[in-house]
């Protein structure tokens, strides 16, 4: 996965509302007991291969409780779409 900051030749400024910091993400793992708790799906998510099977699998009944009250049915049918196509990939 390439992001901006894997290509400064082409990105002048970027504002990422939607997420910390990555330095601040990096960190606060490693230094609160709490934060760690509530960041380890992500090491779950990123070190399970099963994951990206689970979540389309079942009509994306998994995926979709995951967005339920948080994500608009729209939004949520849309990503399910995308996610369940032939050679679909999470990552861009």
């Amino acid at each position: 996965m390439v992001d901006a900051s894997g290509r400064p030749g082409r990105v002048r400024t970027l504002t990422v509302v939607s997420t910390p910091h990555p330095g601040a993400l990096a960190e606060a793992p490693r230094s609160d007991d709490d934060q760690r708790a509530r960041s380890q799906y992500m090491i779950d998510w990123r070190e399970t291969p099963a994951t990206e099977e689970r979540m389309p699998a079942d009509g994306a009944s998994l995926l979709r409780a995951l967005h339920a009250g948080r994500v608009p049915s729209a939004s949520s049918d849309a990503h399910v779409r995308h996610l369940t196509r032939p050679g679909a990939s999470p990552r861009p």
